[in-house]
């Protein structure tokens, strides 16, 4: 029997598809339903799939997306799409696609079973040998990850249809697109590469399988024979030099290779992915002119284990100015954290894409106070990771972070720039340059010309925090900043963070600090000296 997967975001659709296919008759057996297409995609990394009837138009990634995929792990898959549109230009793409059969909405009892009866009466050749050539090795995936672990090479060919010897290391390559048109077949360019690529080094290897990361990421998992180290990477060398000089024959876009770190283990082969992704942030500032091996650096595990925390005071003014709808002030925080880390002498490149990404989450958060949905807010950081990858340069990737906050600020909260959000701002603002003096709700409330309950309530609101909890956070935090320069003593300190009373300001940052401001002193003393 054939198995059928039904994708539509459509409940009574996908109940109306299963009421209308004749089953039994054309030995067709229902393996799934989804109203997504993630999940589809996630079906059929674990399990063979021959028919998918799916829908054009689903939230998230849309069917012809869906089919893209699914091709690269399960190339002899048939596919149905059914929609309410008619549009020829996605007929187009399932034509290019090799889809089976396009059916419009309302759906046809007989039009639908005509399609599937020529489907299921199909006959594949080396079906069991294709399964094991496709889908196994695609499997082999949840090693890669670090999902599962193989207790032994053997388990190797038996569960993914992988051979690896007994001897011989095992490493990550990783082919890398960026500048890319969304227009432009990566997918086809990717193959013509990675081709060239892994026949100069086949004699070298005993396994080299392709893994697709993303649109423009690929990874290529290799075991090269013992003794073969140098010729591998030599080799890896010169065919990507030769590559780079004819990029253009191969595609507009440029593309990169990085060398994942040898590990003697299979089960450490996720290791050797991480190492590749890491290196391959090194195109910011060398762009196209080398292969980035991870072995070269000596201090690469140490980086490779670094992290970055943009200061509280510039992510607080980051959050405000996403508040106030202010394209103005995002560009200018995003560009005082980028120029302050090209300053270090010694530059982690991979940090400049962790620091995109954690005002990725800092926007996510005020979407989410501003009571955005949850799940639209959850797909930030995965379009924002989409759009950094195809970042090469610096400026590129500052440039790209910039519109991507903005467009998505705009997006969300055009409609909402309205007076309570400016009286929120307002409130903000004033705290920050007045938290030093005695101030209270109803002086701020007179200031902004809005009664103090309805401030009050707005405020909560949209800070998820009364007045007094964000006025004290804010003292605290500035009271953390005096504690670290030393040239003032604790009521000093209180006094200038607005607090009368030393006794007072000690017990209210032991409440929000979980200790005495002496003893974060002291701590801060020791970590300093080291």
């Amino acid at each position: 029997m054939k198995s059928v997967l039904i994708a539509d975001d459509e409940i009574h659709v996908r109940s109306l598809l299963k009421h209308l296919i004749h089953w039994d008759e054309f030995e067709l057996i229902l393996k799934g339903e989804f109203d997504n297409a993630e999940d589809v995609v996630s079906f059929v990394k674990q399990e063979k799939v021959d028919i998918i009837i799916t829908d054009i138009m689903m939230p998230g990634m849309n069917g012809i997306e869906m089919i893209k995929t699914v091709k690269e792990i399960q190339n002899q898959c048939r596919f149905i799409l059914i929609s309410g549109y008619r549009d020829f230009e996605f007929a187009q793409a399932a034509v290019k696609l090799g889809v089976s059969d396009y059916i419009l909405k309302p759906l046809n009892e007989e039009e639908v079973n005509t399609v599937l009866k020529t489907l299921a009466s199909e006959k594949d050749e080396n079906q069991e040998e294709l399964y094991k050539k496709t889908v196994l090795r695609q499997k082999f995936r949840e090693i890669l990850e670090g999902e599962r672990k193989l207790d032994d090479l053997g388990m190797a060919e038996e569960k993914y249809g992988m051979h690896f010897e007994k001897e011989g290391v095992f490493r990550v390559l990783l082919l890398g697109f960026c500048s890319c048109s969304e227009e432009e077949n990566i997918e086809k360019c990717a193959g013509e590469i990675l081709q060239v690529l892994k026949k100069s080094i086949r004699e070298f290897c005993t396994e080299q399988e392709t893994f697709q990361v993303s649109r423009l990421r690929y990874n290529v998992v290799i075991q090269i024979r013992k003794g073969m180290e140098v010729q591998v990477l030599r080799t890896l060398d010169t065919t990507y030099r030769e590559l780079a000089k004819e990029d253009r024959s191969f595609t507009a876009a440029n593309f990169y290779l990085a060398v994942g770190k040898a590990v003697d283990d299979i089960n450490e082969i996720k290791s050797s992915a991480q190492s590749a992704a890491f290196f391959l942030s090194g195109r910011l500032v060398w762009g196209k002119q080398r292969v980035y091996v991870a072995d070269i650096l000596p201090q690469a595990d140490r980086l490779l284990g670094e992290s970055i925390q943009i200061e509280p005071a510039v992510i607080r003014r980051f959050e405000r100015s996403v508040e106030a709808i202010d394209e103005a002030g995002i560009k200018s925080v995003i560009r005082q954290v980028f120029e302050e880390y090209q300053k270090q002498s010694e530059q982690n490149f991979m940090l400049y894409f962790y620091m995109v990404y954690e005002l990725g989450n800092h926007l996510a958060l005020v979407l989410n106070r501003l009571n955005i949905h949850p799940r639209e807010t959850k797909e930030l950081q995965a379009r924002l990771e989409k759009l950094t990858e195809n970042c090469d340069t610096i400026q590129t990737l500052r440039s790209a972070a910039e519109k991507f906050c903005i467009d998505t600020m705009n997006k969300y909260l055009a409609d909402k720039k309205d007076h309570g959000l400016s009286y929120v701002h307002f409130a903000r603002e004033y705290i920050e340059q007045h938290y030093a003096e005695e101030i209270t709700l109803n002086l701020i409330a007179e200031k902004a010309h809005v009664n103090p309950a309805y401030l009050s309530t707005i405020f909560k609101e949209n800070t998820g925090v009364n007045y007094s909890a964000y006025l004290t956070s804010v003292r605290v935090e500035r009271a953390k900043r005096l504690l670290e320069q030393l040239d003032m003593n604790l009521s000093q300190i209180a006094n200038a963070v607005g607090y009368s009373s030393t006794r007072y300001f000690s017990r209210t940052f032991e409440q929000e600090t979980g200790m005495k401001p002496s003893e974060y002193r002291r701590i801060y003393l020791r970590e300093l000296r080291g």
